[in-house]
């Protein structure tokens, strides 16, 4: 028979195997032997993949301007509209830096002056060619500057005013400060002054003394510039 005055005891022991539970240490799970096999979990359900975009189609990039270009020869031609479109078609033998007025090479690599100021040595960047494929050399930057400078070139024409070169070089002909164009090799072209011209090559850094195609002007003549005709040169765009 259960008797009462054992109750308090019988509860304490209760309590002190909850207590003795409850500050057991946890079970610490047993490492798999060396060399078994690591459980593999299930392969998680596969998402599906979304298809590329198609290619994209050609963009026209449509700019705004003040008005259309004049003539897209420069040697001929005043107005920014015109260099705006022969600045991207032609390229000049130095050209102003980004955003300043310091020249930097382009189609010319360096220069050299004798220590009088007379004559400036220039040399042309090797393996260039002009849209048309014919190449650019010494030969063809003496034919553009003569085609400005001399009124006998076959390619000076009277209906054409080359205002830029007389402004900048002082006149046409024996007026020219300018009194000498000459290829010394393929890749060297020397100009001869008849009196010292500290900005010189910055004058061959103007859009309007760019180099374009001999073959070209001589195909078109006159036309050289027209929406018929265009303009052919080095640079990063070709007029279509």
């Amino acid at each position: 028979m259960f008797r009462r005055e054992w109750l308090p005891l019988v509860s304490l022991l209760v309590v002190l195997a909850l207590v003795l539970g409850a500050c057991a240490p946890a079970a610490t799970p047993t490492p798999a032997p060396p060399g078994a096999a690591t459980p593999t979990p299930p392969p998680a359900e596969a998402t599906p993949t979304t298809p590329p975009p198609p290619p994209a189609e050609p963009v026209t990039f449509i700019f705004g301007r003040g008005g259309d270009s004049v003539s897209l020869d420069p040697a001929v031609e005043t107005d920014g509209e015109s260099f705006r479109v022969t600045g991207q078609i032609l390229e000049p033998l130095f050209q102003y830096e980004d955003g300043g007025t310091v020249p930097i090479p382009a189609l010319a690599t360096d220069y050299s002056v004798s220590d009088d100021g007379m004559v400036w040595t220039v040399n042309l960047r090797e393996g260039v060619k002009f849209h048309d494929g014919t190449d650019f050399n010494a030969d063809a930057v003496v034919f553009n500057f003569e085609r400005q400078w001399k009124t006998d070139h076959p390619l000076h024409f009277e209906s054409e005013a080359y205002s830029y070169w007389e402004w900048m070089w002082f006149g046409f002909d024996d007026d020219s400060i300018i009194t000498g164009v000459e290829a010394v090799d393929d890749h060297t072209v020397e100009f001869t002054l008849s009196e010292a011209l500290a900005p010189l090559w910055a004058n061959l850094a103007m859009d309007m003394f760019a180099i374009s195609s001999p073959t070209a002007m001589e195909q078109y003549g006159e036309e050289y510039g027209t929406p018929s005709a265009g303009a052919v040169g080095t640079g990063p765009f070709k007029f279509v």
